[in-house]
């Protein structure tokens, strides 16, 4: 199985269709694989888009004959647990609590916690606890999640 290959396949559809390619995860035994691709958008993600994704990445890799064995494919949105990785992702998430590490310019590590006011492609502004703004650029941020509330 080609890893870069599939990740290549999965970047391009995904692109084409208007989304965001996150990553790829495979896992199982030999014989029973489960390729995993997770896709987002600044729209959200249906299921029926995760179906149309899914039948056109199955075709491609029908066709390239990547995997030689059965296997089976799941599309799906990276959900909250899995780290923000691109700034794309950011803006949907305004008005939520973020839980970042970032590298300070020194080379330190800090973690920050605050609710995301705005976001572009370059960098994010945060709203803290004490009520001040933080800036920070996309380069310094070493790991991302959106903070899981319940109330």
């Amino acid at each position: 199985m080609n890893d870069q290959k599939i990740k290549e396949i999965c970047e391009r559809i995904t692109g084409e269709a208007g989304f965001l390619f996150i990553d790829f995860n495979v896992r199982g035994q030999h014989s029973q694989k489960i390729i995993e691709v997770f896709v987002d958008s600044a729209k959200g993600l249906s299921v029926d888009d995760c179906a149309v994704l899914s039948r056109s990445i199955a075709a491609e890799l029908e066709v390239e004959d990547i995997i030689a064995h059965a296997y089976r494919l799941d599309v799906s949105s990276p959900g909250v647990d899995r780290p923000l990785k691109f700034p794309a992702q950011y803006p949907k998430h305004t008005g939520r609590i973020l839980e970042l590490k970032v590298r300070d310019e020194d080379g330190s590590e800090k973690e920050i916690t605050g609710k995301l006011e705005a976001a572009d492609e370059n960098e994010l502004r945060l709203a803290l606890k004490d009520r001040s703004e933080l800036v920070i650029n996309f380069p310094s941020i070493i790991t991302a999640k959106v903070k899981i509330s319940f109330s």
